[in-house]
């Protein structure tokens, strides 16, 4: 009777988090740019996906960071060769 009790227990825990997970689509980044559900986003629309993440502005952050990212690349090829 436990085990039953158990098992339903974790059952309606596992719906009812299962229920919060809303598929819009999943943002990765894949070099300097963005992709969202494998398709490339332009510079525009990567601008405007980046000025509202929960009431902030990235866009800024992002291009500081990108230009880190690149400049480390160039690091890691000129030390290489």
């Amino acid at each position: 009777m436990k085990k039953l009790l158990l098992a339903l227990a974790l059952m309606t825990a596992c719906f009812a988090a299962s229920a919060q997970y809303v598929p819009s689509g999943t943002a990765k980044r894949s070099g300097g740019h963005i992709n969202i559900d494998g398709e490339r986003l332009t510079q525009e629309q990567q601008t405007v996906f980046l000025s509202d993440i929960n009431g902030q502005d990235f866009t800024a952050q992002w291009k500081r960071n990108n230009t880190w990212r690149k400049t480390g690349i160039w690091m890691c090829i000129v030390i290489k060769n």
